[in-house]
């Protein structure tokens, strides 16, 4: 399809108006059902309701709409009924569909003004108007990407709103696992989340709790486009991922009889994420799943690969499973509500990805100010190309755990009182230690390590434990072979293996982050 946007809507929304201004200033064509389907019949689309009805309209209304998506460019406007069809709805999944939403009472001002013939309306059009949206509001939301809200103020201002929509920003990376999904990086992006939900029988929102105002948006649309939904909240933080919470969220899960044709929207961090996602892995043997991180490292780290876990004394995310979600939606105005330190510990995973696979990441972590959708991209395609080569960690994913082996410990050993991304900046300080230990690279590998992690405000250093606390905690990283300690190593071209260090390799990585 290579349409830039379709306006939908219900009946003197203003599709027509507002698609053909805002295709004016794209400098693109104009293209209007209503008017493809005159040009097809050859007479007015009165004359077609009176003389063959309802049926025939809408049978001639999906030929010319999946015409228009298939060989047509530019912006299309639909008519107030043509996603009464399903073979319609089914055509705009994955296009942007902007929802010009009126009041009702504005839509029944303006109709009463209009000259054009509207069939569906009879004579009392405010009763018309509250009919049509209780039968197709669910079919808006169903479909939208996007929704703008319209009022009499001017159209000026929903012509704005929708440009402002088109251009918006959005990246799409997929990752290729089985089955493969993509993951979604943009502004305001929850209409997504909703029309991704379609079709469920209920929808279970297991979400943090200090994401209640943004859940909330999320539960309203769902139940709006005509969904079930029941919302859940779990303790925030590593306190999520445990037997109990999950045991919770089963019995949650029976009480609202949840089928396999149920949907899972994880909302919150990486904790709230893995925990949902075991849930969703366990609950009738699978039930699909969609992740909406809230923090950076859930974006670029929990949220990518199909790993879901909980904890256990033995260790850190020891319990799990591989289950993909069918969509991942980051949606980056949801940062500026974090605090300082949680989007630096983010920041560490994305320097990670930047060290051992794209060094632009590195470039663009020395500027201010630090572009957040370039650099959840990056990282994020970093991650899904080596998931998509390895989903269930046999070989080269084990390598995205650069940083990770000494990380997971220091969270261990300092009883998870330390953000995941200030132990993997140690970590990955450690690593790069090893890299130069091994040979692998010059020591001023460690320095630029060092460099960037301070400059976002993380640490390098660690001293609280003693050493042999800290690696009896190293032990119980999944990469330990017959008890023997394995780390990721890189070398300058971002070459990276596996190494079992020699004690003399691991007295100088400790060195390095003891000074």
């Amino acid at each position: 399809m290579t349409l830039t946007a379709i306006f939908v809507g219900l009946p003197g929304a203003g599709k027509s108006t507002v698609g053909r201004i805002v295709a004016n200033r794209l400098h693109q064509p104009f293209i209007d059902s209503d008017r493809l389907i005159v040009q097809k019949a050859g007479m007015s689309i009165s004359d077609i309701f009176s003389s063959y009805g309802e049926r025939f309209f809408r049978e001639l209304e999906h030929e010319v709409i999946a015409e228009a998506c298939a060989n047509r460019r530019g912006i299309l406007s639909l008519g107030g009924g043509a996603l009464l069809d399903p073979r319609t709805r089914a055509l705009l999944i994955g296009e942007r569909v902007i929802f010009i939403d009126v009041e009702d009472s504005v839509l029944v001002r303006r109709l009463r003004r209009s000259r054009t013939v509207r069939p569906a309306l009879g004579k009392n059009i405010g009763q018309s108007v509250a009919q049509l949206r209780r039968k197709r509001i669910g079919f808006y939301y169903e479909v939208a990407s996007d929704v703008v809200v319209s009022d009499d103020r001017g159209i000026n201002m929903v012509v704005g709103r929708a440009l402002d929509k088109i251009s918006s920003p959005l990246s799409t990376v997929p990752v290729m696992a089985d089955p493969g999904y993509n993951v979604v990086i943009g502004y305001d992006v929850v209409q997504k989340i909703v029309r991704a939900a379609h079709p469920a029988s209920k929808v279970l929102l297991v979400h943090s709790p200090n994401v209640t105002s943004f859940v909330s948006r999320i539960d309203e649309l769902l139940s709006v486009s005509g969904l079930s939904t029941h919302a859940f909240e779990v303790p925030d933080g590593e306190a999520a991922k445990s037997l109990s919470v999950v045991e919770r969220l089963w019995n949650v899960a029976g009480d609202l009889h949840l089928g396999r044709d149920c949907v899972v929207v994880a909302v919150g961090g990486g904790a709230t994420t893995d925990v949902a996602g075991f849930f969703a892995s366990t609950w009738m043997r699978g039930v699909r799943l969609i992740s909406v991180p809230t923090t950076l490292l859930g974006m670029v780290d929990a949220a990518v690969g199909g790993k879901t876990a909980i904890n256990t004394s033995s260790g850190k995310n020891l319990v799990g499973t591989f289950w993909t979600p069918s969509h991942v939606f980051c949606d980056i105005d949801v940062l500026s509500s974090l605090p300082e330190a949680e989007v630096a510990s983010g920041l560490a995973e994305v320097a990670k990805c930047g060290f051992i696979a794209d060094s632009e990441i590195i470039s663009a972590l020395d500027s201010s100010p630090l572009d957040f959708h370039d650099l959840i991209r990056r990282a994020v395609a970093v991650k899904a190309r080596i998931v998509g080569e390895d989903l269930r960690e046999s070989g080269v994913r084990e390598l995205l755990n650069y940083g990770h082996t000494l990380g997971h410990a220091i969270e261990k050993v300092e009883n998870f009182s330390w953000k995941h991304g200030a132990a993997v900046s140690v970590g990955c300080v450690f690593a790069a230690a090893l890299s130069v230990a091994a040979g692998f690279a010059q020591p001023r590998f460690i320095e630029e390590h060092r460099r960037i992690l301070v400059s976002l405000g993380l640490p390098v250093t660690y001293s609280a434990a003693k050493r042999e606390e800290v690696e009896r905690a190293m032990l119980a990283d999944k990469k330990v072979r017959a008890g023997v300690l394995r780390f990721v190593v890189v070398d300058e071209s971002q070459t990276m293996r596996v190494v079992n260090p020699s004690p003399q390799m691991l007295d100088f990585a400790w060195e390095q982050i003891s000074l």
